[in-house]
């Protein structure tokens, strides 16, 4: 579960048969609140799937009883990659890229092909993921006699690695259930 602060931070998505919630959410920053990430400048990155979910919650889409989300029917929940109205303070971001494919065992909650939704804080300073140049990038050139023309190609050497677990919360969720 990967617990910092007694709070969660990979957790499996709690709606039925695995599909994430407006909980999950309320969830993700809990997870966040206990680890003392500031709230500012929350992220989500989202699978499609979980915006399906969300776009045909009764709770969301029921306009009488919920005036902050007017509008879902006519308009969608989503324009391009982003969506349109926060969520619990997140602001979320929709695509494809995610790992799937995952088969985990939380907390006795299973999940046979999941994905991994993403949350974390992007103030600057405290962002989960932190990048390095070991190489400056390098042009190399030559002129193709057969083809006729030049050809350049570059090379560096860089790395990505985990900064900050406590500023990083994974929500699996089962995108083939949401869809069902």
């Amino acid at each position: 579960a990967n617990a910092i602060n007694g709070a969660a931070h990979r957790l499996i998505a709690s709606g039925t048969n695995d599909v994430v919630t407006l909980k999950d959410f309320a969830r993700a920053r809990f997870a966040l609140q206990k680890a003392n990430v500031p709230l500012t400048n929350l992220i989500a990155i989202v699978d499609p799937s979980v915006e399906f979910t969300l776009s045909t919650l009764s709770t969301l889409t029921d306009v009488s009883g919920n005036a902050k989300w007017e509008g879902i029917i006519t308009s969608g929940i989503s324009t391009g990659m982003r969506f349109i109205r926060n969520v619990y303070g997140f602001d979320v971001y929709v695509s494809n890229y995610l790992k799937d494919g995952i088969a985990e065992t939380i907390s006795g909650n299973t999940v046979a092909d999941g994905v991994a939704n993403l949350f974390f804080s992007a103030t600057p300073g405290l962002t989960p993921f932190i990048g390095a140049m070991r190489q400056a990038p390098k042009v190399d050139s030559e002129y193709n006699k057969d083809l006729q023309r030049d050809e350049y190609v570059t090379t560096c050497r860089y790395g990505l690695a985990m900064y900050r677990p406590e500023n990083f919360v994974t929500i699996i969720s089962d995108k083939v259930s949401a869809i069902a």
